[in-house]
């Protein structure tokens, strides 16, 4: 077996520099907090010392005679670490006594000083305090190109933004409405300091190992272009009204089998539907259509025919007209119904993957329509070229107003073409690369084949998808020995999701008992069960690393910070539960961030596949992408595999129109008709089972050649078209199901806190140190006030909760997943936003405070010359030429 790095990876970086989180405080009031947090650490650890210590002096002072009764209430608030009643007492102590006590305490003394000195600090200061982190909050959202990037996803922000600060200069207070401000602005500034999520100047990527630009390119490069969903969604309503589409050109179903008594036809229709969160969303239903094969097909196939294999929808609807003798209105709706059917397909009414600059063809096809049509295509192109032009407009105020302006414009877009509907939520969307060069970190992941090894039993375990495949493994075995045919790849595959995988996919797993694993009806078929039942001793060993500790009195820090417990052998040895696996070749595309400061390595999450990395900004790119991955196809085909593209179906979201990223694509029926020399039909494969991998595999017909399919594209599977959902199954892929840390969630029992430390796979962290804390045990008060910020800073101090961390508030042990958002305790803004989320806590809700690795103040240099966090998205090559027989 061996292991190698793609020579091309993308990097991610966040989009301000990192010292922006230190830079919101004062440097005086981030040292105080540190020195208030290492004493309260340090008096909750020694609070049995020091109430003895005060004790013998109390015992020493009566045998004199002398009154205790403010000692004895001191070494009360000391053991309760209640710093008003200790400031009283000490206070009410003679100093000649004082010394006394602080002379008893010894090493303790300096601790108590140093956090009833923040008390001081904090009370006289806290005003001043949260004036400078909001005045230095205003500051650095106008610095960096931040606002810009801001304008874009949120453009209504950035004039309550100016208002915000209009408001701070002229009150040095903020409003209720300026409040809700400050809470999205601080969310937005420690997001795009303190993490990598890919969007427009708040999260740039670079692409190390890329072809260095042209001499004069050395700053970051920026596209911006529509949302394709707008058109879409026109598209597809456009197809019902005949007055709008007699100008698109019509062309039989490559998806059309002719057989002697009847046309069968794949298609492939998709629906759209409002959705409260006006994300980009389309449901597709695949079927396979029986029609007569004489009659009105054979009229139209003559006329097909005779206009050469393609005709414009009205042209075909007047010669229905002349040749059957039918009145206009039946001969279009006949066009309509055989274009819905799938007999016939007009390519400009559907959009490809790979369409991203081709759609002046559909746009007029449009215009050919007549005037409400022509009126729809110039809106459309007017849209297209305003949100291509939104990358020049660099002034956050315009760039808000140029944003609205193209909401502006869908929703007339919308109203021309009778769509009842909001414009979604992104109607432009912007990428921005920095140069290949001068990142400033080494490679990704320098990995040996024993560590990729590790790290894939790992994800194995934990991909869900797995069992899918177990059940298509079964299945092919029951047809086979059943002597059923199995060579139709689409008619195999659609026939298992009718009979087992629909059904399976609304079954509860977690409702079988696990002596019943074995005995489930679905899971018995390729003994699925081994690997749920792996999965799930997996779960335990992990459950059993994280323990109860008692709230009170436990150092947080400490237990979090105990050395990381390395999970390999036991991840091999769970593995070996189940059958593994195995391939010639497989592919997997780690998300890595690197700690400068410790050397540490963190793996946030896995996904298979291949182009992942590169599909999402090859609009960006000055290669073409096909080139960015062509070391993986080489190593691919060494060892008999080949690799060729699915599109992911008609695309309804950005998030699926890329450049091809393979060299070969796959056509699969139902998809858009694009012709091309570089294709291969779903009818040129087979399904064969493999004795070499003892599983089911996708092979070329006429070579034997082993075929994995792969999407490239940023959907999330159940978001694609059936059929292209099982064929990826045939692709021995490894993801991470489920981050570890969701599957780790518990309620922690009243009085108790839930701990766990790092674990890793050897020498990568796979899951961080944590601590679950019961949301009722948090403060209630407004952090923003004096009382209810030193109620949060004492909560946090006296735990030794990490000062920096990613928090999650989650409600009980299901639901949707939350994500982590970026805390210093030190910022009053950050603590206002917990509060906020916290607001609505019960008895189920959980606070879920993980360490900061890596530590965003630790950020390597960035592309443009500036430390941020970064984050390494690296695809890893394993080959076990082991698995691989010339006969395969």
């Amino acid at each position: 077996m061996s292991a190698a790095v793609d020579a091309r990876w993308q990097l991610r970086f966040g989009g301000l520099p990192a010292s922006v989180v230190r830079e919101l405080d004062d440097p005086a009031h981030r040292d105080s907090f540190v020195a208030f947090w290492d004493a309260s650490r340090h008096l909750s650890a020694a609070r049995n010392a020091v109430s003895d210590a005060l004790h013998d002096l109390i015992a020493a002072r009566r045998a004199a005679g002398a009154e205790t009764s403010t000692l004895v209430a001191l070494r009360r608030a000391l053991f309760n670490q209640d710093a008003d009643a200790v400031e009283r007492r000490l206070g009410a102590l003679g100093p000649a006594e004082r010394d006394d006590v602080l002379a008893r305490l010894a090493e303790h003394a300096a601790p108590l000083q140093a956090w009833l000195a923040h008390e001081r600090r904090h009370r006289e200061s806290f005003d001043e305090m949260l004036a400078g982190q909001r005045t230095r909050l205003w500051e650095q959202a106008a610095q960096h190109g931040f606002l810009p990037g801001l304008a874009l996803s949120t453009p209504d922000l950035v004039a309550e933004v100016d208002r915000y600060g209009r408001e701070l200069a002229a009150q040095g207070r903020i409003d209720k409405r300026g409040k809700r401000v400050e809470r999205s602005l601080v969310s937005y500034v420690t997001r795009a300091a303190a993490k990598t999520t890919p969007f427009s100047s708040l999260g740039p990527v670079a692409f190390p190992g890329a072809t260095p630009r042209p001499s004069g390119e050395d700053g970051p490069r920026a596209r911006s272009r529509w949302s394709v969903y707008p058109l879409a969604r026109v598209l597809s309503v456009i197809a019902e009204h005949a007055d709008l589409v007699v100008g698109v050109s019509l062309r039989r179903s490559p998806y059309v089998r002719r057989q002697d008594a009847a046309t069968l036809v794949d298609r492939a229709t998709w629906t759209f539907s409002e959705v409260d969160t006006r994300d980009d969303y389309a449901a597709c239903v695949e079927s396979r259509v029986r029609l007569p094969a004489e009659g009105v097909l054979a009229a139209v196939d003559e006329i097909m025919d005779r206009l050469g294999g393609e005709t414009a929808w009205g042209a075909l609807t007047d010669e229905l007209v002349d040749a059957a003798g039918l009145d206009h209105d039946r001969a279009s709706d006949l066009v309509a119904s055989l274009v819905r059917l799938g007999v016939l397909v007009a390519p400009a009414l559907t959009i490809d993957a790979f369409d991203a600059d081709a759609f002046d063809t559909t746009l007029e096809q449009i215009a050919a329509g007549g005037s409400r049509a022509e009126e729809i295509a110039v809106a459309l192109r007017r849209y297209r070229d305003d949100a291509a032009a939104t990358v020049d407009v660099v002034d956050p105020r315009e760039r808000a107003v140029h944003v609205q302006r193209l909401r502006g414009v869908v929703a007339d877009i919308y109203a021309i073409a009778g769509i009842a509907a909001e414009p979604p939520r992104s109607v432009v969307y912007e990428d921005v690369v920095f140069p290949a060069s001068g990142s400033g970190l080494a490679e990704p992941l320098a990995t040996s084949a024993s560590d990729a090894d590790a790290l894939l039993t790992f994800v194995d375990l934990l991909d869900t998808s797995h069992i899918k495949r177990d059940l298509l493994n079964g299945y092919y075995l029951h047809l086979r020995d059943a002597g059923e045919k199995v060579d139709d790849v689409a008619a195999f595959l659609r026939g298992f999701d009718v009979d087992l995988l629909e059904s399976f996919e609304g079954y509860v797993l977690s409702d079988i008992a696990d002596d019943a694993l074995e005995s489930d009806p679905w899971l018995r078929w390729g003994g699925a069960w081994r690997r749920e039942a792996a999965r799930r001793e997996l779960l335990s060993v992990l459950l059993r690393h994280q323990r109860a500790v008692a709230f009170d009195g436990v150092d947080i820090a400490s237990e979090m910070g105990a050395p990381p417990i390395d999970l390999e052998a036991e991840a091999r040895r769970i593995s070996a539960m189940t059958s593994r696996l195995t391939a010639p070749f497989r592919h997997l595309n780690l998300l890595l961030q690197h700690d400068v400061a410790s050397g540490v390595t963190v793996m946030n999450d896995c996904f298979g596949g291949v182009g992942f990395s590169v599909s999402r900004f090859s609009h960006v790119l000055s290669e073409p992408a096909s080139e960015l991955t062509d070391d993986v196809e080489r190593a691919a085909e060494t060892t008999g595999v080949r690799l060729v593209e699915i599109s992911g179906g008609t695309v309804f979201s950005n998030l699926n129109l890329h450049d091809p990223v393979l060299r070969v694509r796959l056509e699969v029926p139902g998809d858009p008709v694009r012709p091309g020399e570089h294709g291969i039909r779903l009818d040129d494969l087979a399904v064969r089972w493999s004795d070499d991998h003892e599983r089911v595999v996708l092979v070329e017909r006429a070579t034997g050649m082993i075929v994995h399919p792969e999407y490239a594209g940023y959907l999330v599977p159940a978001a694609t078209p059936r059929l292209h959902q099982s064929l990826s199954l045939l692709t021995p892929s490894a993801s991470l199901s489920s981050k570890p840390a969701d599957l780790l969630r518990v309620v922690p029992e009243a009085g108790t806190a839930v701990v766990r430390r790092r674990m890793s796979i050897g020498d990568v962290i796979v899951v961080r140190a944590a601590a679950l804390l019961r949301g009722a045990d948090a403060p209630t008060l407004d952090p923003l006030t004096r009382e209810g910020n030193l109620a949060w800073q004492r909560f946090w101090a006296r735990h030794a909760l990490p000062p920096r961390a990613y928090v999650r508030v989650l409600h009980g042990t299901s639901g949707r997943r939350a994500k982590p958002f970026f805390l210093d305790v030190t910022l009053a803004l950050c603590l206002s936003n917990l509060h906020s989320q916290m607001r609505d806590a019960d008895d189920q809700t959980v606070l879920e405070i993980t360490e900061a690795l890596p530590d965003p103040h630790g950020a390597a240099e960035g592309g443009d010359g500036c430390p941020r966090v970064a984050e390494a998205m690296a695809g890893i090559s394993i080959i076990d030429r082991s698995t691989w027989k010339e006969s395969a």
